[in-house]
């Protein structure tokens, strides 16, 4: 998105992202949390069997606190 600032009114101007853009745009920030997720999981289970899946209350419990944090934290 570029921005435009008229110094003689201080009005401001954005110019939407193009679809292509858009999509880049996305795919950077859902790879960037991806690997935190991952990373959050990967510390969550890491006493599970590598053989299994979690039970889905364990599953249940990762995801509400695990994901949000891991999304934040920076």
């Amino acid at each position: 998105m570029s921005n435009g600032v008229d110094s003689a009114s201080g009005t401001t101007t954005t110019t939407a992202l193009t679809k292509d853009e858009f999509i880049r745009e996305a795919n950077r920030i859902c790879k960037k949390q991806d690997s935190k997720i991952e990373r959050a999981s990967q510390q969550f289970f890491a006493d599970a069997p590598n053989d299994q899946e979690p039970p889905p209350d364990e599953v249940a419990q990762f995801g509400p606190g695990s994901i949000v944090f891991a999304c934040y934290d920076s």
